[in-house]
């Protein structure tokens, strides 16, 4: 079993700012199977400034004018951040397992097209946990079961993901 904070998985992934999600990850092992957990709260201040605001200015550029939405928006937490979050507690799991990786994992699909979301919407100050089970792993493969629950056990998406990672030569 072992613990990383935030600091030691920036140095595993190459995401910066707000787009590294996982604040704490914790991996184990449990009947032979690799588990690895990532945990992220979604804070208004940071995520509504910074993500908000510089990402989506380009497409909504209401957003990036009007400080008022930015300041008082409560609304729900873009489903393709929970797969990224989802998707980057994998590649923790792998760059863990698997010392020799020394690029970035990289998710190729998922079981279900489109991912399975549950019936809650996630907002800000929520508490997420992502738990990934790594299946198999087989000739720089890597096949995941995954779920992202809210802290009282809501599921809000469960998807199988496919990855692939190969050791630097």
């Amino acid at each position: 079993m072992g613990v990383l904070n935030r600091k030691q998985i920036a140095k595993m992934l190459p995401h910066t700012g707000p787009m590294l999600l996982p604040e704490r990850f914790i991996w184990y092992e449990k009947d032979e199977t690799l588990f690895g957990e990532g945990e992220m709260i979604i804070e208004k201040e940071t995520f509504a400034r910074k993500f908000l605001r510089k990402m989506l200015g380009g497409f909504f550029p209401s957003l990036y004018r009007n400080s008022f939405f930015i300041e008082h928006h409560f609304g729900c937490f873009p489903g393709v951040m929970l797969i990224e979050f989802a998707a980057q507690t994998a590649a923790l799991l792998v760059k863990t397992a698997s010392p020799e990786i020394k690029g970035l994992p990289i998710i190729l699909r998922f079981k279900d097209q489109p991912p399975e979301f549950g019936r809650f919407q996630t907002v800000y100050d929520d508490f997420l946990i992502a738990k990934v089970r790594l299946i198999k792993k087989k000739r720089g493969m890597y096949y995941f079961e995954t779920i992202v629950t809210k802290q009282d056990g809501t599921i809000v998406l469960e998807t199988g993901m496919t990855g692939a990672a190969a050791p630097e030569k």
